[in-house]
């Protein structure tokens, strides 16, 4: 509920702030035809990314609990696409994982929401740096830039799972790194 509120919050300051600018900007303009604009073409962008928040945090595992979303970078159309997802994650899930290793993980083998669906279920967890799904390397065959993320966030997210002590695991539409020395649940849709 915290997460709720803290994107709540931002994101009614988001709006706020555009508004107040845009009030200046546009001076002349009638106050009710400013909040309809403001309704019809900035609230359904917001609107899609609050959702978009919601549909990845239930693809993590209940025991993954995360602070707020980094980024989140989509590519592609309806009918293929990616998507990358970047949450920070909470200081109690990272301490859990530096304490505990890849037995932290061994309960995260099913995703929030509906259990029912097979790609609900991951694959057993493993420790970086053996990345044979990810194919991590710098070159352009490197799936976490199937979206569009900055360059320096994709650099620092590479660089980190080359080495050990971050942990994957997949399904068949998911890929998904948790990188503690970081802080960052990463989750790559494919689709």
């Amino acid at each position: 509920m915290g997460n709720l509120l803290i994107f709540l919050t931002l994101f009614i300051c988001g709006l706020v702030f555009f508004g107040l600018y845009l009030s200046v900007l546009f001076e002349s303009i009638k106050r009710k035809y400013f909040l309809a604009f403001l309704l019809l073409v900035i609230a359904p962008f917001y609107i899609y990314k609050f959702s978009q928040y919601f549909w990845y945090l239930q693809k993590l595992p209940s025991v993954i609990k995360v602070a707020y979303p980094v980024t989140m970078g989509t590519e592609g159309d309806l009918a293929d696409g990616c998507d990358v997802t970047v949450f920070k994650l909470s200081e109690s899930t990272i301490k859990n994982i530096e304490t505990q290793g890849i037995k932290f993980f061994e309960g995260a083998m099913q995703a929030q929401g509906r259990s029912s669906y097979d790609y609900r279920r991951y694959n057993n967890w493993k420790e970086t740096p053996t990345l044979p799904m990810w194919k991590i390397n710098r070159g352009e065959d490197n799936p976490i830039r199937c979206a569009v993320i900055s360059d320096v966030l994709l650099n620092q997210i590479t660089e980190t799972v080359m080495q050990k002590g971050s942990y994957y695991t997949a399904n068949s539409e998911i890929e998904l790194m948790v990188i503690p020395t970081l802080g960052f649940a990463v989750i790559i849709d494919t689709y």
